[in-house]
């Protein structure tokens, strides 16, 4: 992402294993204004919106699974916010490693 000064900031970290979805993206169809660098090399699973709202429809667990992948993210974000107003991106990921 970057701010108001045209310089990049990393807003959050993942993991291997770890899921990662536009929400905007999967409910407008649009791009997100968001990017993906990693940090090193890396495989990636891509699904495209069309074959995750297939899978959606197509499994009985997935609706109560992302939910609760929804209300675990949401959760996240809101204590992310809060660190980000006090800490730097490398002191964010220097007290998750």
């Amino acid at each position: 992402m970057r701010n108001a000064e045209g310089a990049e900031t990393t807003v959050q970290f993942f993991f291997e294993d770890d899921m990662v979805c536009s929400l905007e993206s999967m409910l407008s169809g649009c791009p997100s204004g968001l990017e993906l660098i990693t940090m090193e090399a890396c495989q990636l699973r891509v699904l495209d919106r069309d074959t995750v709202l297939t899978k959606f429809q197509s499994h009985a667990t997935m609706p109560s699974e992302l939910l609760a992948l929804t209300q675990q993210r949401l959760v996240e974000y809101i204590n992310l916010y809060t660190i980000a107003i006090a800490q730097t991106p490398t002191q964010r990921y220097q007290a998750m490693l």
